[in-house]
């Protein structure tokens, strides 16, 4: 499956359970729960050689999540860790238009964290991207969304995570995915250690 979506398209979406089912048959449906292997685990067990990740955790440590990452996979040169607060206590792995933003960009040995404040999300808009109670329910609600009369929200924020997606597979080289992704952010950068 792989190796032909690597040879047709150049790129694969790949589920963790395919090539870690030991941590999927622990984890899956536990969305809430962040262990320590949350910070490393899915990324770093790929069973392929990757010159790129895109990476989401439930957790504003984006740069301990990238460093974990960096130390367990030093082949794969580049990548980025996102992560959003929409309000105390909700968190989603995703990049998102609304909310506070972590990120860490990995490249080689340099990470640089960035933080942005973005607007506060709507309440319809966090009803409409909420987590689904499993992977096909998710998969269906991006489906959905992505039809020309779907939800709005849903495909923005798939696009906004798309996007990233993109500018990580074409080397940080496509300025137009770059705009999109960032949006107009206020973002205050760091590099890290």
């Amino acid at each position: 499956m792989i190796p032909r979506a690597l040879d047709r398209h150049g790129l694969a979406f790949v589920s963790y359970s395919s090539f870690c089912p030991q941590y999927a048959k622990r984890y899956d449906g536990v969305f809430s729960t962040l262990t320590p292997f949350s910070f490393f685990m899915p990324p770093s067990v790929l069973a392929v050689q990757a010159e790129a990740f895109v990476y989401g955790i439930a957790d504003a440590r984006v740069g301990l999540t990238a460093r974990a990452v960096a130390t367990a996979r030093p082949d794969i040169p580049r990548g980025t860790v996102v992560s959003t607060t929409l309000a105390p206590g909700t968190v989603m792995d995703e990049g998102a238009p609304y909310g506070l933003n972590y990120r860490a960009d990995l490249d080689r040995e340099r990470i640089t964290v960035s933080i942005a404040s973005r607007p506060t999300a709507p309440e319809s808009w966090g009803v409409a991207v909420r987590q689904r109670a499993s992977h096909t329910g998710n998969a269906a609600r991006i489906t959905a969304a992505l039809a020309p009369d779907g939800c709005e929200s849903s495909a923005r924020l798939v696009e906004h995570n798309a996007a990233l997606i993109l500018w990580e597979y074409h080397g940080r080289r496509l300025s137009q995915s770059r705009r999109f992704e960032e949006g107009a952010r206020d973002t205050t950068r760091r590099p890290s250690r």
